[in-house]
């Protein structure tokens, strides 16, 4: 049995789409140290949570 879930794997091949329900996202992955993951959510220029968030509203 692997240690590792394969949604990870997915993750490291590539971008993913996903990660925002109010644009169109896509989501990435980075492995600083062992059994570390860093799943990054990067959503577009006309996200509202973004902007919301950017503006200080949240």
């Amino acid at each position: 049995m692997s240690a590792r879930p394969d949604l990870f794997d997915h993750l490291e091949e590539g971008p993913m789409p996903g990660g925002c329900n109010f644009c169109d996202a896509y989501l990435t992955a980075e492995v600083p140290f062992r059994g570390v993951y860093l799943v990054h959510v990067h959503h577009d220029d006309r996200c509202p949570v973004l902007r919301s968030r950017a503006a200080g509203s949240n």
